[in-house]
């Protein structure tokens, strides 16, 4: 200590706006990271900003329960309050499978434990990979070793990560090289490791058009909450007393499929946008409008 001038500190202590313990911490531990999350929502909620401006951000919290409640500060900042529009899951699915793109924290997570389960696989020459290799794993290896009531967190969510491949794959060596497959030249895709985590969902064959690169972000978000039928038409405003009567006819419930196709005001809107465009099938649907 009288070499390198390092003073002796105390656990837990905060590295990076994140607490550090040589234990299990608490929810309540990451209050301050909490705070500070949600200073910075609130000074980016106050931006005229559309859904679509507000989906540029992304957070990564470090623990399940500290996940849980970050994405639910984040649910609560996309939507504007506590009612969701749309599962944060299908949020979480890419474009093309019907979500937004947003990472899932959880799986996000077990994507870095991987590559952090690669580098000590590979005995990566630093530090943290020696520290492990040489007080946990020693003679042995990451994939044989069994985990022990006094290794620390990370190491065994290392372990638990290795499990979950394991029982995803089978055997050892079929874990490790189907980890050898998310590794280009020297370095780990991580966003393929996340991709091997997030569950096969089916794609969806009008995403190309909500998502075309040629429509302004607001219009293609708006588009995709008519395909999933999550617009709040007063129909679904169940909560209020309210009169759920169409505003534009004044004649029928407001219901989406009312306001896009059967309303006579919308009605003419769309024949003269269909003259104008030059299209002659008749569209009743959102489906059909899509085709």
């Amino acid at each position: 200590m009288d070499y390198t001038g390092f003073q002796v500190g105390n656990l837990p202590c905060c590295y990076l706006g994140i607490p550090l313990s040589g234990v299990y911490l608490k929810l309540e531990d990451y209050a301050p990271l909490f705070d500070k999350v949600t200073k910075t929502l609130l000074a980016w909620a106050g931006l005229n900003l559309s859904y679509a401006g507000w989906l540029e951000l992304g957070i990564l919290p470090p623990s399940v329960a500290v996940m849980d409640r970050i994405a639910s500060l984040c649910r609560r900042f996309l939507w504007g309050g506590n009612v969701a529009k749309v599962a944060w899951k299908t949020l979480c699915c890419q474009k093309q499978q019907g979500g937004l793109g947003l990472r899932e924290s959880k799986k996000w997570n077990d994507a870095l434990l991987s590559k952090a389960l690669w580098n000590v696989h590979n005995k990566k020459n630093t530090l943290w990979c020696r520290w492990i290799q040489h007080y946990y794993i020693k003679d042995s290896t990451i994939w044989e070793i069994l985990p022990k009531k006094d290794f620390p967190p990370l190491v065994k969510c290392l372990l638990d990560s290795r499990y979950v491949i394991f029982q995803a794959e089978g055997t050892v060596g079929a874990a490790m090289d189907r980890v050898s497959d998310w590794v280009k030249g020297d370095i780990f895709q991580t966003a393929a490791a996340y991709t091997y985590f997030s569950p096969a969902r089916p794609k969806q064959s009008w995403a190309k058009i909500v998502w075309n690169p040629t429509f302004p972000p607001k219009f293609s978000f708006i588009m995709w909450l008519t395909v999933l039928g999550r617009l709040l038409m007063m129909d679904r405003l169940k909560f209020l007393e309210v009169d759920r009567t169409c505003n534009l006819c004044k004649q029928n419930k407001e219901t989406l499929s009312h306001l896009l196709f059967a309303c006579p005001f919308t009605g003419d809107i769309w024949t003269a946008v269909q003259e104008w465009a030059g299209l002659r099938r008749r569209m009743t649907t959102m489906q059909s409008c899509l085709k």
